[in-house]
């Protein structure tokens, strides 16, 4: 088993946080017209919490295979 510190240094890891941050970088200054607080079924998320959904969810659309 791998220790916490190679694992936040695998190139795996670097890539997701890269990618994730890079995502940040490109909404900056337009979070708020991209993102805005939605109650749906009683559930509130945040304008904050949707923009870490899409940073988070953006690392994997390089990798995904294309739609053609």
């Amino acid at each position: 088993m791998k220790d916490r510190g190679s694992i936040q240094r695998s190139p795996a890891r670097q890539r997701f946080t890269l990618l994730h941050e890079f995502k940040h970088i490109i909404d900056h200054g337009a979070c708020d017209r991209l993102y805005r607080d939605v109650t749906r079924r009683g559930v509130t998320l945040t304008a904050r919490q949707q923009a870490e959904t899409a940073a988070d969810m953006s690392p994997a659309a390089p990798s995904s295979p294309s739609a053609n």
